[in-house]
């Protein structure tokens, strides 16, 4: 998701004493034997050292990844190499991915309903992939979709549900590989709506298994969407819904879809989940983004599609510099100099933009795609927005 180096120990000189030769004692009874010189002082250490800033957990370039559509296409058929990121998500696991340009791979375990969850595979993957960074489920409080095409990735679970779920997949994957790095699924966004759903899946593990639930690190997505609760005929129901067991609620953040590329809405949400890990006694735990973007087509952002590319190209820029840069000794996480987040994920790489599937007969796809999805073969095509990506992760150098 290196250790310290520490100043070198100061070092005290010795003293070294100048013997003076004696008169004779019979010839200069009433001699007084000449003085010894003054010694020089030696300053001491200080008490308190000043020591070296701890290093960054992480290169900046290894902090940046993306999430790959598998219905586009491999990730083999792209030159990632471009993007100079360091990690990326295919919302799967395996125990031999791919990992062109050097990539880390983050395992996910797709839990819910319609989730088949095989403990075998999970612990072989495990065995095959020591210290991986594993994800238990994706948006596992997002109620399934209404649509026949319902992804088996919104797990549709409640809170003690996906206690149940987290605890058993934990245990599989601890007792296979004790170095595995543990991360809840990562909830759509850290509104007050899914952070109660969050705090009442901690109080039934603990219930359930009389103890706390044990996070190595923690995950969220950052969707910026709205909360309503979905029925039949429902105006204005687009987005994320209402968290499945959150019953007596039917609205949460009442947002409009500008909001979605609102870059001070997101820097909103990452100090809201930094204050709720602090308050939890969860602050020397890292906290990664495993999804975040911009959902909405261009042309629901601006007066044109090329105003509202602009909107996206500022956001997932803006996005960049307060990830770096953000530090606060109250709220972040202390071995990566008190920085809120640690890593995080764009979405997507090769995501097709908004349109009618004809064969699927619905509309699907999303913005922010980093490569053109319509081209096929390697090495792709980055699109404007992977350019920006591109130029902005050269500019970091080999810090």
């Amino acid at each position: 998701m290196r250790s310290a180096k520490m100043p070198p120990e100061a070092r005290v000189a010795g003293w070294r004493a100048l013997l003076l030769g004696l008169a004779l004692a019979l010839s200069c009874a009433a001699c007084q034997p000449e003085a010894l010189p003054a010694p020089t002082a030696t300053p001491l250490p200080s008490a308190t050292p000043a020591l070296a800033p701890a290093p960054a957990l992480y290169a900046p370039r290894e902090r940046f990844g993306f999430g790959l559509s598998h219905r586009i296409g491999e990730i083999t058929r792209y030159d990632v190499s471009l993007l100079q990121a360091g990690w990326y998500a295919d919302w799967s696991y395996t125990a031999d991915p791919p990992r062109p340009a050097g990539l880390e791979y983050a395992q996910l375990v797709p839990v819910g309903r319609a989730a088949q969850v095989d403990l075998g595979r999970v612990r072989e993957t495990a065995l095959a992939q020591p210290g991986s960074l594993w994800f238990i489920g994706n948006e596992p409080e997002r109620r399934a979709l209404r649509a026949p095409t319902a992804d088996e990735h919104f797990a549709d679970l409640t809170p003690a549900e996906y206690a149940t779920v987290y605890h058993d997949l934990h245990q599989a994957i601890k007792q296979a590989d004790p170095t595995a790095q543990v991360a809840i699924g990562g909830v759509v966004q850290p509104s007050p709506l899914r952070l109660r759903w969050l705090d009442l899946a901690l109080e039934s593990y603990q219930a359930q298994y009389g103890a706390p639930m044990p996070v190595d690190v923690w995950n969220i997505h950052i969707q910026i969407m709205r909360e309503k609760r979905d029925h039949a005929g429902c105006e204005g129901c687009w987005g994320a819904d209402i968290p499945q067991g959150i019953d007596d609620a039917q609205e949460g953040l009442m947002l409009e879809v500008s909001d979605n590329a609102d870059l001070e809405l997101l820097k909103e949400l990452v100090w809201a989940f930094r204050r709720w890990m602090q308050e939890r006694g969860q602050q020397d735990k890292p906290l990664v983004i495993s999804e975040y973007g911009v959902l909405m087509p261009s042309e629901y952002l601006g007066a044109t599609k090329e105003e509202g590319d602009r909107a996206v190209q500022q956001f997932m820029l803006g996005s960049f510099d307060f990830f770096l840069e953000t530090r606060d000794e109250a709220l972040g996480y202390p071995r990566d100099q008190h920085r809120l987040v640690q890593r995080w994920l764009w979405y997507s790489l090769n995501e097709a933009p908004y349109h009618y599937d004809e064969r699927l007969a619905a509309w699907i796809g999303f913005n922010g795609s980093l490569f053109d999805w319509q081209t096929r073969e390697w090495p792709g095509a980055l699109t404007p927005l992977g350019q920006a990506f591109a130029a902005y992760t050269e500019a970091l150098g080999d810090e």
